[in-house]
């Protein structure tokens, strides 16, 4: 029985090994935060008008700071699906907030069943290359020892169920969720017993809201900023006591900037506007002519405007906004000026303060890039880069493969001390099985051999007396590999 016995340990033993290499062993975790309309000079502007914002302060000195140049057109759910995908808008296909498909002959208007429909998170087609990163983050885990899941508080396209498949943890969008508890629960999704993350997202409406409605000059933006702080404050104490704050990596980001609104231009004033129908919010609109109407629409509007409107055939618009090879983008691509809203007419007019959507090399709808935790250089102030580059650095972060995306990381990999090679734990991994399984083998020859004798010795106290003598080298050979078998059991231990 002893030998039974010294198995028993070794086996537990392994299998505690096996438990704690791999139980212990930590998948990088990545917590991405975007504070919507967040322009990259908001916490200066904020300093020179006497506010303190000292969480902000913490991340930056001991991460990277940097301005994002976004893509055109700089709206809202353009951008944080290019964030998600690492894709132009041209090739994820969320060309604007307000869409129209001539395939599906629909329009996209936001609307809460939207949010589900995948035909418009996908560019429109099943063949589609691109990825989200939540959704690439967990299927890098199928074929990982550790389980990689993904948890999204609020971020367009989040809730569509991509090649069927749907993630770990997303929030159905409610703009009446408080900041705080978005916070707590992404805090809690990274703690969760069952199904912890390794990859939290989490998206909130402000300053966006307040820049629009007040403007970027007005001073009490600095007060939404402020309130922003002190709730990413709460989360980082949060985070600090249970342990992930100096193991996490952080991405504070944002979707565009915003400018003041000095004026409106109506297309009334230069075409007839029953010519066309047009998707799209103010300052971009998407034009489709009416049949035989696209040279009418165009010359027209291109020779009244002038200065007035940056008017675009599609196959003439600007190749570094990439924004034109998509079904989604319109014959005739109207654009106004900086600070300037584009309305139809007089009577159909909606503007506020404060806008975005311009064109994208313009400072003022540039936004923040904040970078903090273990692979983030410390007090690091880098030089602008493409808002597609966030897709592969976050790949990196996660130590996934990046699938299709138009980033690339060679601009981002500045910003990254050296990163930690996941080799280590696949390799301790498959050390701990081989040690296990060895263990097993041996017990298997070992019980093999056991049961070889006892079959043998079973065999012979059933023979008649008058056969023993027959046995009696047989047996004798029986026994001495059995005390062989005794005396090198008791060796080994």
């Amino acid at each position: 029985m002893r030998w039974k016995l010294s198995f028993l340990v070794l086996f537990y033993l392994g299998s505690h090994c096996l438990q704690n290499c791999v139980g212990h062993t930590e998948l990088p975790k990545l917590l991405l935060i975007s504070f919507d309309g967040f322009r990259w000079d908001y916490l200066d502007k904020a300093k020179s008008f006497g506010r303190h914002t000292p969480n902000f302060d913490l991340l930056i000195s001991n991460g990277v700071l940097a301005t994002v140049k976004n893509t055109f057109i700089t709206k809202t759910f353009p951008n944080h699906y290019t964030i998600a995908t690492g894709l132009y808008e041209e090739n994820h296909g969320v060309i604007a907030n307000n869409m129209y498909d001539p395939v599906f002959k629909e329009v996209f208007t936001n609307q809460p069943e939207q949010s589900y429909e995948v035909k418009w998170w996908n560019n429109g087609t099943d063949a589609w290359l691109g990825e989200p990163i939540w959704f690439a983050n967990e299927r890098a885990g199928l074929s990982s020892p550790l389980k990689r899941r993904s948890g999204v508080y609020f971020w367009p396209g989040s809730e569509a169920p991509i090649g069927g498949h749907h993630i770990t943890h997303v929030k159905t969008y409610k703009s009446s969720v408080p900041l705080a508890e978005r916070m707590d629960q992404v805090v809690n999704w990274f703690q969760d017993e069952e199904a912890p993350i390794n990859f939290g997202v989490l998206y909130y409406e402000e300053p966006d809201s307040a820049g629009h409605r007040i403007g970027p000059k007005n001073e009490s933006i600095y007060d939404v900023i402020v309130d922003i702080d002190d709730h990413l404050g709460n989360m980082i104490k949060k985070l600090q006591s249970v342990g992930l704050f100096d193991n996490i990596n952080i991405i504070v980001t944002s979707d565009h900037g915003m400018v003041e609104i000095v004026g409106i231009k109506y297309l009334s004033d230069y075409v007839n506007t029953s010519w066309f129908e047009y998707y799209g919010s103010s300052p971009v609109l998407n034009l489709l002519p009416k049949p035989g109407r696209l040279h009418d629409v165009y010359e027209t509007l291109k020779k009244a405007a002038g200065s007035n409107l940056h008017v675009y055939l599609k196959e003439d618009i600007p190749a570094e906004y990439h924004y034109s090879y998509n079904r989604r983008i319109q014959p005739i691509v109207v654009s106004a000026p900086e600070g300037y809203d584009i309305c139809i007419n007089k009577s159909s007019c909606y503007t506020e303060k404060g806008n975005h959507g311009y064109n994208n090399s313009l400072t003022s709808m540039h936004p923040i890039f904040i970078g903090h935790g273990p692979a983030f250089k410390h007090g690091y102030k880098s030089a602008s880069f493409d808002n597609v580059d966030i897709y592969p650095l976050m790949c990196a972060l996660l130590n996934i493969e990046a699938p299709h995306n138009d980033g690339n990381m060679d601009h981002v990999k500045h910003l990254l001390v050296k990163l930690d090679n996941s080799s280590v734990t696949l390799l301790t991994y498959v050390i701990a099985i081989a040690f296990v399984a060895t263990i097993a083998g041996v017990m298997m020859v070992a019980a093999l051999r056991v049961q070889h004798y006892q079959r043998h010795r079973h065999h012979l106290l059933k023979t008649p007396p008058h056969m023993n003598s027959i046995f009696v080298h047989e047996q004798t050979d029986i026994e001495g590999q059995s005390h062989l078998l005794t005396s090198e059991d008791e060796e080994g231990h």
